[in-house]
């Protein structure tokens, strides 16, 4: 990537001036986002935000003070995440760059995803099958972990979704403040 850029072409605050072609600059982009996570310098920024890991309606929204109604279980109860309508098999991006922590499974989300983020943030991602990574793996954000998988019985009424999750540190956080 060095050699793309020359001094002259440093800006104030440290950014690069690029006066090449747009997959030029996706490609030096890429290769430096790679490089970074790749040396665990993950960093994540508020107010970047988070990229949306599938596309759908919120069918069940965050709320950990008021009860949300869950059809299939015919009760209230807190959510520390949300819940984004896809059809079974769609493909489920990685919401940031990141770092697979952990893959395991229980009975309420089925299959889940757990990456790190940087900044002490994580994302968990649930009800995925067709996983495409692996516990360790580094990933950039954007790219295929997983797919949606049948709903498990606690959610056959609401229907096929992603279950996601942002937790800081040990409490969770809205992922609708992070999602652009």
């Amino acid at each position: 990537v060095a050699h793309l850029f020359k001094h002259s072409d440093m800006v104030p605050n440290g950014a690069r001036r690029f006066f090449g072609t747009p997959g030029s600059v996706k490609k030096a982009k890429t290769k430096e986002t790679s490089a970074n996570i790749t040396q665990n310098k993950l960093s994540f920024n508020e107010e970047s935000g988070l990229l949306w890991p599938v596309t759908g309606k919120v069918l069940l929204k965050y709320s950990m003070t008021n009860t949300v109604f869950f059809k299939t279980l015919a009760q209230y109860k807190c959510n520390p995440g949300i819940m984004i309508a896809a059809k079974e098999g769609t493909e489920v991006k990685a919401a940031s760059d990141c770092k697979v922590t952990k893959i395991s499974k229980d009975d309420e989300h089925g299959t889940l995803i757990t990456t790190d983020i940087g900044d002490n943030y994580s994302v968990t991602y649930g009800q995925v099958d067709h996983l495409k990574v692996k516990k360790g793996d580094v990933v950039e954000e954007g790219k295929i972990i997983a797919t949606v998988a049948k709903p498990t019985k606690y959610f056959t009424k609401e229907g096929a979704n992603l279950y996601m999750q942002v937790t800081e540190g040990k409490n969770t956080v809205d992922p609708l403040f992070l999602l652009r």
